[in-house]
C-alpha cells in the first residue's frame, strides 16, 4: 500500500473522529432522555441539601417543631388533625390488617435493631464514620422524642393509653434512619447514580407508609407525625455535621523530643 492511500485513510479517520466529537453531547449537558430526566428529578427531590444550606434546613426543621409543639400544646386534636382524619377513614377496610401489621413491624425497637445492623456492617467494612451516624442519630432522635412527650403531655388519638403522643416515636425512628440514609447516599460515590435513587425511594416509602398507618389507624394525629420529621431532620443534620467536623479537625503534631547531642 502506497504512502498517498496510508495519508489518505489517516485523514478519513482524524475527520471521523471530529465528526464523532462535534455529535456527542457536551460534558455535564442534562439527558433528553425521559428516564434520564425522571431520574436527575428523583434524585434532587430526595437528595439533602448541600453543606451551605444545612443550617437554613436546620432553622426551618425547628422552627416547624416549635411551631408544632405550640400549636398542639394541652390539645386533644386540631383542625387539621380532623381533616386528615376523616380522610384517612375513607380507606378500604381490607387495608387495616395491613396498616396495623405495619405499625407493629416499624416499632422505635426494630428500628434500633435495624440501625445497629446496619452500624455493624459499616464499622465491619472501615466506614466507622457512617457506622456512628446509622448508629447515634436514631438514638439520639428517640431520647429528644421521650423528653418532648414528657414536657407537652399531648393526648393520644384514641384518648386511651399515657398522655404522650407527640410526637411519635415509631415515626421519628424511622424518619431518623431515611434522613440518615439520604446523607449517606449524597455523601458517597460508591453506589450506582441508579441505585442510590433506588435505595432513596425505599426508604422514603417507607417511611410514608409507616406515617399513614399511624394517622390511619389512630395511633397518632398527623401533627404528631410532622412533629416526629422535624425532630429527625434536626438530630439528624446536626449529628451528621458535628462528626464531619469532627473527621476534618486537623490533627495536631505531638511536641519533638529534645535529641540527647546537645543540639537546639
Amino acid at each position: 500500500m502506497s504512502r498517498h492511500h496510508c495519508t489518505v485513510r489517516r485523514e478519513d479517520r482524524c475527520g471521523q473522529g471530529y465528526l464523532a466529537a462535534a455529535r456527542r453531547p457536551p460534558q455535564g449537558a442534562r439527558s433528553s432522555h425521559p428516564r434520564s430526566c425522571l431520574i436527575s428529578l428523583l434524585t434532587r427531590v430526595l437528595s439533602p441539601p448541600p453543606g451551605p444550606a444545612v443550617g437554613g434546613t436546620v432553622v426551618m426543621a425547628t422552627a416547624s417543631l416549635l411551631g408544632l409543639a405550640a400549636y398542639t400544646y394541652h390539645r386533644r386534636s386540631t383542625w387539621l388533625d380532623l381533616r386528615v382524619d376523616g380522610l384517612m377513614q375513607h380507606l378500604p377496610r381490607w387495608t387495616h390488617p395491613v396498616l396495623d401489621h405495619v405499625v407493629e413491624v416499624a416499632s422505635p425497637t426494630s428500628t434500633l435493631v435495624a440501625c445497629l445492623l446496619a452500624a455493624a456492617v459499616a464499622f465491619a467494612t472501615g466506614r466507622r464514620g457512617q457506622a456512628a451516624l446509622l448508629l447515634g442519630a436514631p438514638f439520639l432522635a428517640l431520647v429528644a422524642t421521650g423528653a418532648l412527650q414528657a414536657l407537652l403531655q399531648r393526648p393520644s388519638a384514641r384518648g386511651i393509653g399515657s398522655a404522650s403522643a407527640f410526637p411519635s416515636g415509631h415515626m421519628t425512628g424511622v424518619a431518623a434512619l431515611t434522613v440518615v440514609v439520604l446523607v449517606l447516599t449524597a455523601k458517597g460515590r460508591r453506589l450506582p447514580r441508579g441505585a442510590q435513587t433506588g435505595l432513596r425511594l425505599a426508604v422514603t416509602s417507607v417511611a410514608l407508609a409507616v406515617a399513614v398507618a399511624l394517622v390511619a389507624r389512630r395511633h397518632h394525629f398527623v401533627t404528631d407525625v410532622l412533629g416526629s420529621v422535624s425532630v429527625a431532620v434536626v438530630v439528624v443534620l446536626v449529628v451528621s455535621a458535628a462528626l464531619e467536623a469532627l473527621r476534618r479537625r486537623p490533627v495536631s503534631n505531638p511536641p519533638q523530643q529534645p535529641s540527647g547531642n546537645g543540639e537546639r
